[in-house]
């Protein structure tokens, strides 16, 4: 590619703050996923060299700064995969390039490079060979080049912003993921071999990288982790000979601030003297992120050397408790005792033990799970929305969680399935290590329940007004019914139900005797504390996706949640509880099915009505 001067993901003259005649960006894609949507990235950049010890100082402002966002979603190729364009000085936009998945890339995130010829260089979130992200080259002619096909683990994968170039035309950036675990940083040569120089460890190097890096002449390397660090949420580094040193990590904010903020997802820019200036987009002095500078040559930082090889799965076993980051472990239901009802307690039927993460379904594979679902998908195949259950049988594993796509009203095999809304319960056979298994997924909604008392609000949102129906139902967490009980043999599971502008939460019942292949809801158990108001305010929290668990006596069913009091609190963890022989009874005891009481616990007492909310007002 020949010698190239240094770019950055937006280039500018620093000395004139003045972009060039052309500026080239990727194309938003039209829909993320819908817990793992990431935010808009704003990046910014210009390249200089930084020392290895810094101090942060919140600012008001930045310097020589230029802003491109993505495309909103009304400019996306209608193949919904993303593309590349071009915005002349008058403002005449061209397509150049429109990606189509495999083997090309889909859904690029961030911005591009330009090198001194004018080819443009990018990456992919999604796309490739693996379905996990490319890095990509645009001719002059547009003609696209897959450099290279991220493969998931050591490799990395998702990359969510431009590579920059050096001055000798290698290509380096970051992946979001793999690595194994918390992403990489990496480089592509002039040949497009492409080698990881780095894979985080989530310790105090950071975690989840989600910006584009900054190069400068000696070829050291600048950026931030969105996560990680001393407190959990993010670092700032800086990569030189193999050795990633920490800059900065961001402190905890236990009531919301702190001094330097949280969690930064852009890039950084550099001025002359080499400060360099950022974003965090949580916590601060008043709680909505900071603009930050950091000096060279203060010692004010503890700036301690990590080398790049001395990393290995053993110590991301002990970095277990990293604050701030959202954890998603795997729900086991709870088999009751055959004694469920007497003063016997439950004995452990386990002691597990936490090991290493370790990635059990690629994007890849959730593709091909989406392609064999039954009843068919009439949307993405959106799993897991949600914690994911298991249920231990005597042949192995069976596997529970959400699909938050769209369900629409389909006859499938002389039925009509579906409910014109999104989320289901979803069961896949499988193994620890590979939960979506070889066997197409059943993928079926929460039906509504035959007496329409039970739960009015299960309904199709397309044929009724706004905010009366649900606008998404599913679960999964599920817990079998043993034997000698009411139901023996019947699954009984948590779902938990959405309204939609303004944002509101609610948990329910549901139950399946044909092992998931049919679920019927039997009514909510929980909302919160605060009514639920048209015109209000949203809820400041989801309420979770908790299973039910069985006391220690054996005569309860638990279920642990988030709650929205009418004090406007959001609290971290609320409990209610209902007796189990009442639970079952009601259940499947009679003609009609539905959901006994709960009680909340509040101020010493279980005297709280799961749903004193329940109407809307």
């Amino acid at each position: 590619m020949g010698q190239t001067q240094p770019q950055e993901l937006f280039w500018m003259n620093p000395a004139t703050c003045m972009a060039p005649p052309r500026l080239a960006a990727s194309m938003a894609m039209e829909r993320y996923s819908r817990w793992t949507r990431p935010p808009a990235l704003k990046q910014y950049s210009t390249v200089f060299q930084a020392a290895r010890t810094a101090r942060t100082r919140t600012r008001g402002w930045s310097k020589m700064q230029l802003e491109i966002s993505t495309a909103p979603p009304s400019m996306v190729a209608k193949d919904a995969t993303g593309g590349v364009f071009e915005l002349s000085t008058t403002g005449q936009e061209t397509i150049l390039y429109r990606f189509r998945d495999v083997p090309d890339g889909a859904s690029p995130l961030g911005g591009v490079a330009l090198d001194s010829s004018g080819k443009v260089y990018g990456t992919t979130w999604l796309g490739g060979v693996y379905s996990l992200g490319t890095v990509f080259s645009l001719d002059s002619s547009g003609t696209e080049t897959v450099l290279h096909s991220f493969a998931g683990g050591r490799d990395g994968a998702n990359p969510m912003n431009a590579p920059v170039l050096d001055q000798a035309g290698n290509l380096y950036g970051t992946t979001s993921a793999g690595g194994p675990y918390f992403g990489t940083l990496f480089m592509v040569d002039t040949s497009g071999n492409e080698s990881i120089l780095y894979s985080l460890t989530g310790g105090s190097d950071g975690a989840y990288p989600y910006s584009h890096l900054l190069v400068n002449a000696s070829g050291n390397l600048f950026g931030t982790a969105s996560q990680g660090g001393c407190c959990g949420p993010g670092t700032v580094f800086e990569f030189s000979a193999g050795t990633l040193i920490p800059l900065h990590e961001f402190s905890a904010a236990p009531n919301g601030t702190n001094p330097d903020g949280q969690i930064s997802m852009g890039g950084l820019i550099t001025d002359s003297a080499g400060n360099l200036y950022g974003t965090a987009t949580e916590a601060g002095p008043d709680g909505w992120g900071t603009v930050f500078e950091l000096e060279p040559g203060s010692q004010s930082v503890d700036a301690q050397s990590l080398d790049a090889q001395s990393k290995d799965s053993r110590e991301v076993e002990n970095r277990i408790d990293l604050q701030n980051t959202r954890s998603t472990s795997t729900a086991e239901s709870v088999p009751a005792s055959p004694r469920v009802g007497s003063s016997n307690p439950l004995q452990p039927i386990c002691n597990p033990t936490i090991s290493s993460p370790v990635e059990v379904a690629t994007s890849h594979q959730r593709y091909v799970a989406g392609t064999k679902a039954q009843p068919p998908l009439t949307d993405s195949f959106d799993w897991p929305d949600g914690q994911l259950a298991a249920l231990k049988t005597d042949s192995g594993y069976m596997f529970f969680s959400i699909d938050a796509g769209l369900h629409k009203r389909q006859l499938w095999h002389g039925q009509w399935v579906g409910n014109n809304n999104s989320g289901s319960v979803v069961k896949t056979i499988g193994t620890p290590d590979n939960p979506l298994g070889s066997a197409p997924p059943i993928d079926v909604v929460i039906g509504h329940n035959s007496d329409p008392k039970v739960n009015p609000y299960n309904c199709d949102p397309t044929k009724y007004p706004h905010h009366y129906c649900y606008t998404y139902i599913g679960g999964g967490p599920v817990y079998q019914v043993p034997a000698g009980q009411v139901g023996a043999g019947n699954w009984l599971l948590v779902y938990h139900a959405e309204y939609d502008d303004p944002a509101y939460y609610m948990l329910g019942l549901a139950i399946s005797s044909d092992e998931g292949l049919h679920c019927t809801d039997i009514g909510e158990i929980i909302r919160f504390n605060m009514p639920f108001c048209y015109n209000g305010q949203p809820a400041p929290g989801a309420i979770g996706d908790p299973p039910l668990v069985v006391s220690p006596d054996g005569k309860y069913f638990y279920v642990y949640f988030l709650d929205w009091l009418k004090s406007g609190v959001n609290t971290t963890a609320s409990i209610a509880r209902a007796p189990i022989a009442e639970v079952l009874q009601d259940a499947f005891g009679g003609s009609v099915h539905y959901a006994a009481p709960f009680k909340k616990y509040y101020q010493g007492a279980w005297d709280q009505p799961g749903m004193a909310a329940r109407r809307p007002t």
